[in-house]
């Protein structure tokens, strides 16, 4: 429950970020809020340069380059400045149901553990830091492409779950880190059209072992993995690239275009073409809102 005695921010209405139709947004700054307070939203809040406390639910901690928290609709935060410059930091703020959505696809159960956690926070490196800041800054500047904008903040959402996520594992011990390595591969851009025995035959283990082991750990097969990061990845590049339904299923490994557009409907409800169909008149309606404001 939001504590009332401290303020709380309003994310349609806080003119400090660029807002993506109340969905998502992204605020690049130096300065730093001493108040305590809450959101409406959830914000994931990075340290780019410099150093500073932040104090989180009553806890405090010195941000340094590439520390990252996720603050909570429910969590309560402040800044003080440390005897060094505060430097500069990003926060990427994101509507509950926005995340839920995106939550829900990768694990049903990922949004429930992310309110639940006592505190998210983990670290990136240099260049991860790097492609985060790239990303913010492509979203910056995309003005008045909504399209464009809301799949760069799926871009910057994912990441940035990924890092949390890879931080779990990390601390529960949770996979191997031959399987670590797997799942890294799995979502490599170049490996999009591979099939799972390409990615097996790359440790030294059996494929069956491997498909076994798989399960044992991700409850899901490799191959329904595979297609899970396949189908995003269309799904994206339909609204994005000029590109054929023949094309893209030979670009993603698929040797029948009525397969993959089977896989597309079960994954989604709906074919490839009504999909861009919806999303289109979607986002034509959005953008006729905001004209009118």
């Amino acid at each position: 429950m939001i504590d009332k005695r401290f303020p709380k921010v309003d994310f349609l209405g806080s003119e400090s970020y660029r807002i993506l139709a109340g969905l998502a947004a992204v605020r690049m700054a130096n300065d730093l809020d001493p108040h305590a307070h809450t959101h409406d939203f959830w914000e994931f809040w990075i340290q780019r340069e410099g150093t500073c406390f932040q104090i989180l639910n009553g806890n405090k901690r010195l941000m340094e380059p590439g520390d990252f928290v996720l603050v909570r609709p429910s969590d309560r935060h402040s800044f003080t400045s440390t005897a060094k410059e505060n430097g500069s930091h990003i926060t990427f703020a994101l509507n509950s149901e926005f995340l839920r959505t995106y939550c829900d696809f990768l694990n049903q159960s990922l949004y429930e553990k992310l309110i639940s956690e006592p505190e998210i926070d983990a670290s990136m490196n240099g260049s991860q830091l790097e492609e985060f800041s790239r990303l913010c800054v492509l979203f910056l500047s995309s003005l008045g492409k909504h399209d464009r904008k809301e799949y760069l903040a799926k871009r910057i959402m994912a990441f940035t779950l990924g890092i949390v996520l890879s931080s779990y594992d990390a601390k529960e011990n949770r996979y191997p880190s031959w399987l670590n390595d797997l799942i890294y591969e799995a979502n490599q851009p170049k490996n999009l059209s591979s099939f799972p025995s390409d990615i097996a035959k790359k440790f030294p283990y059996s494929y069956q072992y491997v498909l076994r082991t798989f399960k044992k750990y991700t409850g899901k097969t490799l191959i329904a993995y595979m297609n899970d990061i396949k189908m995003a990845n269309a799904a994206e590049r339909l609204l994005t690239e000029n590109i054929s339904l023949l094309e893209l299923s030979n670009s993603l490994g698929f040797s029948s275009e009525s397969y993959f557009n089977h896989l597309f409907k079960k994954t989604y409800g709906v074919s490839p073409r009504e999909y861009v169909k919806r999303q289109r008149l979607g986002m034509k309606q959005i953008n006729e809102t905001e004209n009118q404001k």
